[in-house]
């Protein structure tokens, strides 16, 4: 029979470099903020995984795999006639909608950037403005 785990000799060191590395790998991964204390990152990936893969968790998102989304929901703006021609036109409007999305999302990704590096927060309430 295979050994149970964790066997009796099996040692856990929460701080040891290769555990940090593959926790803060994971909530890279997660988009989550990795932080130097492993025993809260540890609880916060329990708690994620209970969250996410509980009975009820995945029983809904069962039940949403088979509701879908039909493309026939989302407007193309105008018509063809041709049903196969409209519902080319649907999926190429969402993938652009998806492009555009992700486009505005790395424009956002460096304002915030550049703010962080340009942002002036002194307050001179003598002169009435903020900044030097």
């Amino acid at each position: 029979s295979p050994p149970s785990f964790p066997s009796p000799n099996f040692t856990f060191d929460p701080n040891s470099p290769e555990i940090s590395a593959a926790l803060a790998k994971i909530a890279r991964t997660l988009g989550l903020p990795v932080t130097s204390d492993n025993s809260a990152l540890l609880s916060v990936l329990s708690d994620i995984v209970h969250r996410r893969f509980s009975d009820s968790a995945i029983a809904s998102a069962k039940s949403d795999a088979t509701q879908g989304l039909s493309p026939q929901q989302f407007p193309v703006g105008f018509e063809t006639g041709d049903p196969a021609t409209d519902l080319g036109a649907r999926v190429l409007r969402l993938l652009y909608t998806r492009d555009l999305r992700q486009l505005q999302t790395s424009i956002n990704r460096i304002i915030s950037d550049v703010q962080e590096h340009t942002a002036d927060p002194k307050t001179d309430a003598r002169l009435g403005r903020v900044g030097s």
